[in-house]
């Protein structure tokens, strides 16, 4: 196994996305206009073929059916290299169910660190995987649309997605 880290662009209807992967596993997703600082530790990496990396084409499959409808959640293997709490935020994201939101405070609550709002909403601005790890679903106590690495055009979009296809209000709480 190669453990050679490449880029991989995958065009989404609401912008290019880049992933940083090798061949094991993803290490950043992000909108090519909106990258994490994550994607600046690995310097500049070739853009990689798909037939040399299944997972970039596992990726893409993976994400077309996202935007098609007919994908709920995502099986990839993304590498978590956060804290303790930054990684138990993130996986809490990932059960956050399509079409739904929650808020800052109930992640907090979740878990069980309900005075952590804030933190809670700095580790969700930093989610290193947009879309395959939900953040987009996260809104402010008031049911506003807030903060988003892609916009808050973006993020829209991404609930408005979700609540065509499953059939729930855009700014329904989990």
């Amino acid at each position: 196994m190669s453990m050679f880290y490449g880029r991989y662009i995958i065009s989404t209807p609401i912008g290019e996305m880049q992933a940083i992967l090798n061949t094991r596993k993803i290490y950043a997703f992000s909108f090519l206009d909106s990258l994490p600082q994550l994607i600046y530790k690995f310097g500049n990496l070739e853009e990689i073929l798909p037939s040399e990396f299944p997972l970039a084409l596992e990726l893409q499959s993976q994400v077309s059916d996202y935007f098609l409808g007919k994908r709920f959640s995502f099986n990839l293997p993304l590498s978590l290299e956060g804290t303790e709490f930054q990684n138990e935020i993130w996986t809490k994201l990932q059960t956050i169910p399509y079409g739904r939101t929650a808020t800052y405070a109930e992640i907090a609550s979740e878990v069980n660190n309900p005075l952590a709002v804030r933190a809670v909403g700095a580790t969700i601005g930093q989610n290193p995987f947009l879309i395959l790890i939900p953040c987009h679903r996260i809104v402010s106590k008031a049911a506003e649309l807030t903060g988003y690495q892609g916009g808050i055009t973006r993020k829209s979009s991404l609930l408005s997605l979700e609540a065509a296809f499953s059939g729930n209000m855009p700014l329904s709480l989990f």
